[in-house]
């Protein structure tokens, strides 16, 4: 049980106002993704950003003007929001899942798309741009992959299909909204 304070020594005053939080968490964070570059963001957002699977532990960060780039699960800061196995490598699911990847793309982002499944585990090409991958990453890891390697105006619709969940990349934010509202909606 902690101490009663002593009554006989003054308490500190606090200045009134309201506290400061960029003295506690300064927006510093910058991501670096899609040829260029986001924030500044603080600490707790790019926790935040970790833990949802926004920023995948390969994403490239540097903590201030002028730091050099890491990979996320290099900072010492974020490096509890990236599981790792016993190997030191990105946790992995423990069981297999399957995922459906559906693409619009240009010609020249092809081979890096199949570069990307290539790394992530065994896939088959279902159609044009269409492809079936079994791996044993997440689907934040599969997202995270897939923006490092489609341009900026490529897209990709990602479907978890052994966990019933969805996730996509570069789709406008009205769009990406309405995908979600669609596949956690009801149907009444």
């Amino acid at each position: 049980m902690a101490p009663l304070p002593n009554p006989t020594k003054p308490l500190r005053r606090v200045k009134p106002g309201p506290l400061d939080l960029a003295d506690v968490d300064p927006p510093r964070w910058r991501v670096f993704a899609k040829g260029r570059e986001h924030g500044p963001f603080t600490l707790g957002q790019m926790r935040a950003f970790a833990e949802k699977g926004r920023i995948g532990p390969g994403a490239l960060i540097a903590a201030g003007d002028g730091a050099a780039l890491i990979p996320a699960r290099d900072a010492p800061e974020l490096a509890a929001c990236f599981k790792r196995d016993a190997s030191g490598s990105d946790a992995a699911q423990s069981e297999p899942g399957n995922f459906v990847v559906v693409a619009q793309l240009s010609e020249a982002s092809e081979g890096a798309l199949i570069h990307a499944l290539n790394g992530l585990g065994r896939f088959a090409d279902a159609g044009r741009h269409t492809f079936v991958l079994r791996s044993r990453v997440t689907l934040a890891q599969i997202q995270t992959a897939l923006q490092h390697a489609l341009t900026s105006k490529d897209t990709a619709l990602i479907v978890d299909a052994s966990r019933d969940r969805l996730a996509w990349v570069n789709q406008d934010p009205g769009a990406g909204t309405h995908l979600r509202s669609v596949w956690a909606g009801k149907l009444d």
